[in-house]
């Protein structure tokens, strides 16, 4: 049982690489990233901050803690975007293109 739990595994880290190429080389995938930022009372931008789904999202394509964070900020603190998703969805997308992981 053993030995068939081990070739299974090492038969399986075999085809891993070869299926992350593939998926890699058929161009740019689709990437759902939830902008959820906390407002606030006020009007003004005060404590607008980037709540932690969108960091974790963030973070999960690729990014460090700090540079999701940064992007949420960013994004968050945009006074265009105060009552314009469309316009954080751009600036996500922009980020995104401009400046992908590493």
């Amino acid at each position: 049982m053993t030995r068939l739990t081990l070739a299974l595994a090492a038969a399986f880290l075999a085809v891993v690489p070869t299926v992350a190429a593939a998926h890699a080389q058929r161009g740019a995938q689709r990437v759902v990233v939830h902008i959820e930022c906390f407002r606030g009372p006020w009007r003004e931008i005060i404590w607008d901050r980037p709540e932690v789904g969108f960091t974790d999202d963030l973070v999960a394509l690729g990014y460090s803690f700090a540079e999701a964070e940064a992007i949420g900020y960013r994004v968050c603190r945009d006074p265009e975007g105060r009552d314009d998703p469309q316009h954080m969805a751009d600036v996500v997308r922009d980020i995104l293109r401009t400046q992908p992981p590493r």
